[in-house]
């Protein structure tokens, strides 16, 4: 895993949160257990398909939270 240094600035992080989800969905349809359910990519505004629909509202709960 890359890290970053302590002054590190915002569009250096950034740039490793792109690669992180990129790691991340690229191997998310494989945590799906439930049949019918698929996943091939993020979207959103509006989500596509079910799976990003609830990706999508996660994140609004999360971030109601903070």
């Amino acid at each position: 895993m890359e890290t970053l240094p302590p002054r590190s600035s915002v569009a250096e992080v950034m740039g490793v949160e792109g690669q992180a989800s990129v790691l991340y969905f690229s191997v998310f349809a494989q945590c799906l257990r439930q049949e019918g359910l698929t996943f091939t990519e993020r979207n959103r505004r509006p989500p596509k398909d079910p799976v990003n629909a609830v990706l999508s509202l996660g994140y609004i709960l999360v971030l109601g939270r903070c």
